[in-house]
């Protein structure tokens, strides 16, 4: 009944957006996956034939881990066998990327915010804040050893990328990197000097 599936794709919808940003995966690439894709033992998300047709293994985190347990879990007990981890209004169906996006900007439209925002968000836009929020993490841990150029790579890779330039793209320096910056910047005062009233 039109109830049930109601309640089906408000659970479906969440999930879907926090997959989005969680993993830096594309909508595109997260509404086609099958429910095999997904490995709720390991914690992996394979990706099949992504932009470029390449494969590739994403990494869940744990609470993204353990959110998409407790959501197959609902999903087993409501509609039972499906070959897709986000079911469609026909659960031999999965989610069209038009769909999520139109569903996106219509949960968007209901905050607060969009009556404040310039721009209306997409969800790829949740890919660029992956991004931005992982670099922003790595500048701002003191007890990361590793350089970043080298997990660079591990996240080029994480997006699909050809090469760590396409991932800089989506590197924007947001308010709070300019925050990170200034505490991290040992040289900037020597380089440039304070200018001084006279």
């Amino acid at each position: 009944c039109s109830s049930d599936l109601t309640k089906r794709l408000a659970k479906v919808y969440p999930i879907l957006f926090r997959f989005l940003y969680c993993t830096g995966v594309r909508i595109g690439e997260a509404v086609n996956l099958r429910r095999e894709d997904v490995n709720l033992t390991t914690g992996t998300i394979t990706i099949f034939d992504g932009k470029g047709h390449k494969d590739r293994v994403v990494f869940m985190s744990d609470d993204l881990k353990s959110y998409s347990c407790a959501y197959q879990a609902y999903m087993d007990h409501l509609i039972g066998e499906t070959p897709w981890f986000f079911p469609g209004r026909d659960k031999e169906t999965h989610i069209s990327e038009g769909t999520g996006q139109v569903r996106f900007k219509a949960f968007w439209k209901a905050t607060e915010a969009s009556k404040l925002a310039e721009k209306e968000p997409t969800p790829h836009c949740l890919r660029h804040t992956y991004v931005v929020d992982r670099i922003n993490c790595w500048m701002a841990d003191n007890t990361q050893k590793q350089e970043i150029k080298v997990l660079m790579q591990y996240l080029m890779k994480n997006l699909g990328h050809e090469t760590s330039k396409e991932t800089f793209y989506y590197y924007h320096l947001v308010e709070e990197a300019f925050k990170i910056v200034r505490e991290k910047d040992t040289t900037g005062g020597r380089v440039i000097p304070e200018a001084k009233r006279r």
